[in-house]
């Protein structure tokens, strides 16, 4: 479980064996990792990823100690391209690795 810059952790994941990560973030250095260990990388976006884990906890601090809170989802202006939530980009271990697919 990371909250940034999670494609450094792939590494770790080969290590404790997982077979598909999941990240908001890809790099170049991170799709030779993800190819070369034949590892499913999935790239679903930062603004995406993100956004979930914060009004989660929200909700939990509302919960465990009354505390109100309201999300505002203000996209980040820095992305080449609105994030889309049926989108996300795959790599997969093969010579055509990267694919956009509907999750």
């Amino acid at each position: 479980w990371c909250t940034g810059a999670a494609q450094n952790a792939l590494a770790d994941a080969i290590t404790a064996g997982a077979h598909v990560y999941l990240s908001g973030e890809i790099s170049e250095q991170t799709v030779h990792l993800a190819r070369e260990s034949q590892v499913a990388y999935i790239a679903c976006g930062h603004h995406a990823t993100e956004r979930y884990g914060v009004q989660a906890l929200g909700q939990h601090m509302e919960n465990q100690f009354g505390i109100r809170h309201e999300f505002v989802d203000v996209p980040n202006p820095v992305q080449l391209e609105e994030p889309s939530a049926d989108h996300a980009i795959v790599l997969l271990p093969c010579p055509t690795a990267t694919h956009s697919v509907p999750l």
